[in-house]
């Protein structure tokens, strides 16, 4: 594990947040909004003007300007950033997130999928036994690795996943789990000197978690991102070994309760 970074230099960087879809990101955008000006966070989106094609075509000067980067890409985005970046993300457990992927999709009419899988009344085993776009691919190591949509359905491999761990050894702050929002959000307020993150989750989509839901189809929701699953419980783990190594459990835990408690009340 790597020594505590310097606020100092982290001052100096440009923050890049990779927003995987499903996985708590609006929530955690509103957050990071909190906590910086407008005119210093960037958000990319799937729009004219607002690419990342577009950003690339930018003078350098208004590459620079940005203290904050985020939305739905890869990584990689830092080679166009005339400036030292760090990144930060937040995985989710790959059988939930598929499963709130499929039943957001079938609630959003504006949604890219939703003529193909309302349309044709897909069914969730369908949709996780033959995945109609790479995101439901072990999306989350096609982002985290930087090879996106551009490697075909079936074809993320060993290499991207070993790619996805190095990224995240070498070029991130942190990565935070959806599962362990509330704990994620307390490192990233200390490394990051936030102010105390309070929220609303938002963009949630209601479905049955994995326990409900036919096994065969749980299992095939595995086996179809079995690196995903892999990638995931490393983050797990380098979670664990962040928080334990880095700060005294008891008061940890007590911040934890606290926050969740006053985190609560505003709800």
């Amino acid at each position: 594990m790597t020594t505590p970074p310097d606020i100092n230099a982290l001052e100096r960087r440009t923050l890049i947040y990779i927003h995987v879809p499903k996985a708590a990101g609006t929530t955690f955008s509103d957050i990071i909004e909190q906590n910086y000006p407008a005119q210093e966070v960037l958000t990319i989106l799937h729009q004219p003007g607002r690419t990342i094609e577009d950003f690339m075509r930018l003078p350098i000067e208004e590459r620079k300007r940005p203290r904050v980067i985020k939305g739905h890409f890869p990584f990689g985005l830092h080679e166009h950033v005339p400036r030292p970046c760090t990144y930060i993300t937040i995985l989710r457990d790959p059988v939930e997130r598929i499963l709130s992927h499929y039943h957001y999709v079938l609630r959003t009419p504006e949604h890219y999928l939703y003529d193909k899988v309302a349309g044709s009344k897909m069914s969730l085993a369908e949709y996780a036994g033959n995945p109609v776009t790479t995101e439901l691919d072990n999306g989350q190591v096609r982002m985290i690795s930087g090879c996106g949509r551009f490697v075909p359905i079936d074809q993320c491999g060993e290499q991207h996943l070993q790619q996805a761990k190095d990224n995240l050894e070498r070029h991130f702050l942190f990565a935070g789990l959806a599962e362990r929002f509330d704990e994620s959000l307390l490192v990233l307020k200390r490394l990051l000197e936030w102010k105390q993150p309070f929220y609303t989750r938002k963009n949630v989509t209601d479905h049955p978690n994995a326990s409900a839901v036919d096994r065969n189809v749980v299992q095939t929701i595995r086996e179809k991102n079995q690196l995903d699953v892999e990638l995931y419980a490393f983050v797990s783990c380098r979670v664990d070994e962040f928080i334990t190594q880095r700060y005294e459990l008891p008061a940890f835990q007590s911040e934890l309760k606290a926050f969740r408690a006053a985190n609560s009340r505003r709800d």
